[in-house]
């Protein structure tokens, strides 16, 4: 990209305020034959030339406005606008309410009232992907009385010293007041000193897991994993060929080794991303699986409830004590529960089962 002189600019602008832009161009040329400019960029030093009399860029103002509360008026109503539309942009509550300044309601929004999670936000488009996924399953389940029983729920979750628990769409902490603050990062990155990555499976006929990482989640390690630890847990089970098994949306399970694993072990029996599953299991549906609305709360409840300074071995250990204590009758409880939530989803026509 060439950057042009103030001179040149000028030069630009009086050429084509008197020719047309491709004669002005060869007029250009005559002056500064080394230098070969656009039409368009002619065009527009000539129409900023024009508009503000100058060719210089305007320098911006980078220092911020600052609001204070006392700022904001009182009885602004605009609380219960943003918790009614929580995805809703502040230009359009601008639209809605124009005497308050948009950055008076992004203070707002930051201060008084801290917003969820973009990922956790259901949009009309994940509604209808929501209803369409739970009505083929609940399909499913009328034929096949065995079908939620059978389905194998996978997923990783990364424990951290701190008491913070992070999984796909999820993240929580032992003290809810802090829950709302916690980032949620992705978990690629999650693998470090401080923190424990694990994998489980959860099903009516058991629990498989835990399954740690000692460093972050790759396609490879992941696949790794399926072949060394989980396919052999399913065989000693005895369920390896009537399992359904469902992973979430995290890119590391979508790689081309590890589909045409999956695709070989579970032959149209597996749940997923919808574009190459055999069945699709919604996105951003962490209301719909067990890992996210029982196991993973249930471990963090047990797991630091002793309020001990723990190290990674520890929290190895409690991990695997907890799974360990989970009775197989509070297993067919989530099953249940699962089947109970994905008929909510289809009557609230793809709405959050959890609302």
């Amino acid at each position: 990209m060439t950057l042009f002189t103030s001179e040149e600019k000028l030069l630009m602008a009086k050429l084509v305020s008197h020719y047309c832009p491709a004669i002005a161009k060869i007029k250009f040329k005559q002056v500064y034959p080394n230098l070969d400019p656009n039409l368009s960029t002619m065009i527009y030093n000539a129409k900023k030339w024009q508009e503000t009399g100058s060719v210089e860029r305007r320098k911006k103002n980078k220092r911020r406005r600052k609001f204070v509360m006392n700022q904001i008026p009182k009885n602004h109503g605009l609380t219960t606008s943003i918790q009614d539309q929580p995805a809703t942009s502040t230009e359009k509550l601008t639209e809605i309410r124009t005497q308050v300044p948009n950055l008076t309601l992004q203070l707002i929004k930051n201060v008084e009232l801290p917003r969820k999670n973009v990922r956790d936000i259901l949009t009309l488009s994940d509604h209808r992907k929501r209803l369409s996924a739970c009505q083929i399953i609940l399909d499913k389940i009328r034929k096949d009385c065995q079908f939620a029983f059978n389905t194998l729920f996978s997923g990783e979750a990364c424990f951290h010293l701190n008491g913070t628990v992070v999984a796909y769409n999820y993240t929580r902490h032992r003290n809810s007041a802090m829950a709302e603050t916690v980032p949620n990062p992705d978990l690629e990155s999650q693998a470090d000193n401080d923190k424990v990555l694990v994998w489980c499976g959860i099903s009516h006929y058991g629990i498989i897991g835990p399954y740690f990482f000692h460093t972050n989640i790759t396609c490879s390690r992941y696949l790794t994993m399926l072949k060394e630890y989980a396919i052999p847990a399913l065989k000693h089970l005895g369920i390896l060929h009537q399992c359904l098994f469902q992973q979430d949306n995290c890119g590391y399970h979508y790689s081309a080794n590890v589909l045409q694993y999956i695709n070989s072990k579970f032959p149209d029996r597996w749940m997923g991303r919808a574009t190459v599953a055999p069945i699709a299991f919604p996105s951003r549906s962490s209301d719909l699986s067990p890992l996210h609305f029982y196991l993973w709360d249930y471990l963090m409840r047990n797991v630091y409830s002793d309020h001990q300074a723990l190290n990674i071995e520890k929290l190895q250990h409690q991990i695997q004590s907890v799974l360990k204590s989970i009775p197989k009758q509070e297993l067919t409880k989530i099953t249940l529960q699962y089947v109970n939530r994905i008929v909510k989803c289809v009557m609230t026509k793809g709405k959050d089962s959890q609302a």
